[in-house]
């Protein structure tokens, strides 16, 4: 179990079934464990790559091409965790990938905020329907 055990920050990425779709463990959901289908990518303080650049890294067609010749499989693809070692990922200055998460995070914080505005607003449509209609 303890090589299944997740932490907070840990990228997963799907090795069968669809593969390489790919999520960030959030605090949230712990404690917990994943199976064989998930490979956790844990990226040490000293390493040269930024979390949130590796993430987007790992969800381009240029991985995706990667992971098409890699996988095997008859009824169910699958890749294997040395696979996954194995893609070639650009690896630009860390200063740059800094600079790339927090534009990511700021225009996913505008997302976020466009999605609730829109739910509010249908939520306000709804209740006028309600009110006038009803």
């Amino acid at each position: 179990l303890n090589r299944s055990k997740l932490s907070e920050g840990d990228i997963l990425f799907s090795i069968a079934g669809a593969l390489g779709r790919v999520a960030i463990v959030d605090k949230k959901i712990l404690p917990a464990n994943t199976n064989q289908a998930l490979a956790i990518i844990k990226i040490k303080s000293e390493e040269k790559i930024s979390k949130i650049y590796l993430l987007k890294a790992l969800s381009t067609d240029f991985i995706k091409k990667q992971c098409e010749v890699m996988k095997k499989g008859i009824a169910q693809m699958n890749l294997n965790l040395q696979n996954i070692s194995d893609l070639q990922i650009p690896q630009p200055p860390k200063e740059n990938q800094e600079e790339f998460a927090e534009y990511v995070l700021k225009v996913e914080g505008e997302k976020n905020s466009a999605r609730e505005q829109k739910d509010n607003l249908l939520k306000k449509h709804e209740d006028l329907i309600t009110k006038y209609f009803r």
